[in-house]
């Protein structure tokens, strides 16, 4: 498939990549069973696509939402309710952040071959505070603006992407918005 597509001029595939699948979860870790093959797989990927001039991006809708459990020990990392079972994680928090950051981090350090990624921020999956409209912003994001927060989250996965990679690219798309 690699090889038929880059003889059609393809030079770049995505797939969907969740932070959390692919790296252990800083503020979660029992929610990533599994990583270390998904990243395996994932690198292997990358260095069979390579060989045909195709890069590998991911796209990333994040910070997932957390089981509304987790929040029961970490109540100061909780954001908005996405649904009667899952919660956000509030993106204003310190903690958070850097749990974006540094995943991302890891994720670019473990896959250097990885072409980059690109990111939705409001899409089906709530993922910050003001992902959905029809979800009440907590109290620290109401005031800050989505602009200011979809730039942040955007900002911090950059971030960690650049600190071990120079090459890998990033892509906001506004789709949704």
């Amino acid at each position: 498939l690699l090889e038929e597509y880059a003889r059609l001029g393809v030079n770049g595939v995505w797939l969907q990549g969740i932070l959390y699948q692919l790296v252990e979860h800083s503020l979660y870790p029992e929610i990533s069973s599994d990583c270390e093959k998904r990243i395996a797989a994932l690198r292997e990927l990358c260095r069979r696509a390579k060989r045909f001039g195709i890069s590998v991006y991911l796209y990333f809708n994040e910070p997932r939402s957390l089981p509304k459990a987790f929040f029961e020990n970490h109540p100061e990392l909780a954001g908005t309710n996405g649904d009667e079972s899952y919660t956000t994680l509030c993106t204003s928090v310190k903690e958070v952040q850097e749990y974006l950051e540094n995943a991302s981090y890891t994720l670019f350090s473990k896959v250097p071959e990885l072409g980059g990624y690109f990111t939705i921020t409001r899409s089906e999956n709530p993922t910050s505070c003001v992902s959905h409209d029809d979800i009440e912003p907590c109290p620290r994001c109401s005031a800050r603006g989505a602009d200011t927060i979809v730039a942040e989250i955007n900002n911090l996965l950059y971030r960690g992407m650049r600190r071990a990679s120079k090459t890998a690219r990033a892509f906001a798309w506004t789709w949704g918005w």
